[in-house]
């Protein structure tokens, strides 16, 4: 059980809040301060668990990749050539504030790092993503007309493609379905 996450215990053996603080105390874990674990501080520490997941959870129902992924434009994008994980911004401030993105393993894991110490300035990023699409966008009217188009069709079919009648029919045959 060393090293496991204590709700997988519970769901895996079964096992209660006291269980699992005993079967943690008779390993020799601790709290963070040091602490036995009692069922109360294990009752605490799942919920925490369970309240950061929902807090990073995307609206899809998928776990967030990092737990920076809605937090920022560019979170989740950038991906680290050596690990896969996503860049992480950081923001320093010392006589001038500047923002950039590192490799989140070489920022928290500090036992396991990479050659990639490369730090994209997020000032550049823009202005390399704006001379980008700038260059893509020749003729900016008719490239806001088709956006508004694009908008106004989306607008007037539901999620899945259907109009507004066939979704106003699919809620009368499902509530039918749930009052028989």
């Amino acid at each position: 059980m060393k090293g496991q996450n204590p709700k997988n215990t519970y769901l895996k053996d079964g096992l209660g809040c006291c269980g699992i603080s005993l079967a943690l105390n008779g390993e020799g874990a601790r709290t963070k301060l040091g602490c036995a674990w009692d069922p109360r501080g294990v009752r605490r520490a799942q919920a925490q668990i369970e309240e950061r997941r929902k807090k990073y959870q995307t609206p899809d129902g998928r776990t967030a990749d990092a737990r920076y992924s809605s937090r920022h434009l560019f979170s989740t994008l950038i991906k680290c050539e050596h690990c896969g994980k996503s860049f992480c911004r950081r923001k320093y401030t010392y006589v001038n504030t500047r923002e950039y993105w590192i490799c989140s393993t070489n920022s928290q894991c500090t036992a396991v790092r990479y050659d990639n110490r490369v730090k994209i300035e997020e000032a550049e990023l823009l202005q390399v993503i704006r001379t980008y699409l700038a260059s893509l966008i020749q003729d900016t009217d008719s490239f806001v007309k088709e956006i508004l188009a694009a908008v106004g069709q989306r607008r007037s079919k539901g999620r899945d493609g259907a109009s507004a009648d066939e979704i106003v029919m699919k809620r009368k045959r499902l509530s039918a379905k749930r009052s028989r």
